[in-house]
Formats: C-alpha cells, structure tokens, sequence
C-alpha cells in the first residue's frame, strides 16, 4: 500500500536526494532547486510525495494547478500542460495525437 502526501518545504532535501541517487529517470527539471529558480506565484505548486510500506519516498509527483473554465487541472511544472490530470474526476486528460 501506498500513501500520498502534499509536498512541504521541509522535504526539499529527501525529494533532490530521491531524484539524484534513487530514480533511474530523474533529472534536474524534477528538482526543488529547478522548482525554486521559477519566480514565485508563477504556478501553485501541489506536488505530491508517495510513501511505501516502510515509509520511505517510493515515487514523487511534480504538480502545478491550473484552473480553467471551472475546473482544476493538474501538470507538471516542467513542461506546458499537455497532460492535464483531474483529481475531482480521477480521470486522465491526453492531448489529441
């Protein structure tokens, strides 16, 4: 079982530590420092950490909120939100290929 937790300052170390040393496709955009180097207010941030049995980090989430026409929609801050994920609906948006 897995357990989701809203990222907090205070892990800023254990999430650049988790994509440098344990994700074997983590690269800088995924970290806090690229994170930070955005002005801040430019996107809400609602990165989610997800912890394992043993309570160590098992995945990470970068997440920036945007709400249009009413609805909140989740994306990660790297990139423009082509995939835009709905957590009300618990459905996956994909872009027209």
């Amino acid at each position: 079982m897995f357990r989701f937790e809203k990222y907090e300052d205070s892990l800023e170390e254990q999430w650049d530590k988790f994509i440098t040393e344990k994700s074997i496709n983590g690269t800088f955009l995924q970290s806090r420092r690229f994170f930070n180097y955005h002005p801040a207010g430019r996107f809400k941030d609602v990165s989610l950490v997800v912890y394992n049995e043993k309570n160590n980090i098992a995945a990470l989430i970068p997440a920036c909120e945007l709400e249009q026409d009413g609805k909140k929609r989740y994306f990660s801050p790297t990139k423009e939100p082509p995939l835009a994920v709905s957590l009300s609906t618990r459905s996956i948006t994909m872009p027209n290929m």
